[in-house]
């Protein structure tokens, strides 16, 4: 498990598991009490601040935005995957969500003649 702390350092691989917070650095293998970290503010806004792509780029959508801004555009994000909320198990993503609900979903509501 690697970490990044807003400490201005990556404190690479955990060394102990068992020994409860105990880390090398990665600069000069010495070890790093936890409990004696402290976070950086500058390093941590500077982090957050980061201009960052969506998660599902890959899968199409464009936006991109501050890292600190990423959690609520996953929240609408369009290619996120979601269930079908009728509850047929079926996973799509939400841009096919309304012609799913509409034309594919086996539990969805028709009319009857």
């Amino acid at each position: 498990m690697t970490l990044l702390m807003s400490v201005g350092t990556f404190l690479g691989k955990r060394r102990n598991t068992s020994g409860g917070g105990v880390f090398k650095c990665p600069e000069d293998d010495k070890t790093l009490d936890y409990a004696k970290l402290y976070p950086d503010k500058v390093i941590q806004t500077e982090i957050v601040s980061s201009i960052v792509r969506c998660t599902y780029q890959n899968d199409g959508c464009k936006w991109t935005d501050s890292l600190y801004s990423l959690p609520n555009h996953l929240l609408s994000c369009r290619f996120d995957t979601v269930s079908c909320p009728n509850k047929c198990a079926t996973k799509l993503t939400r841009v096919n969500l309304d012609d799913h609900l509409e034309y594919l979903c086996p539990k969805r509501k028709v009319m009857c003649d």
